[in-house]
């Protein structure tokens, strides 16, 4: 469930609320980010 929220941000490109979740959540926080993800930011 949490995936979809980060990704609904990734979708809508909302790069600013995106990071926000991806912190918020705590999902990665020992995790590396999906590559998806690390792409997203790295644009």
């Amino acid at each position: 469930m949490v995936d979809y929220a980060i990704c609904s941000y990734l979708l809508r490109n909302d790069k600013e609320r995106f990071i926000i979740a991806t912190k918020a959540f705590d999902v990665y926080k020992d995790k590396e980010l999906p590559r998806a993800y690390r792409e997203y930011l790295n644009r």
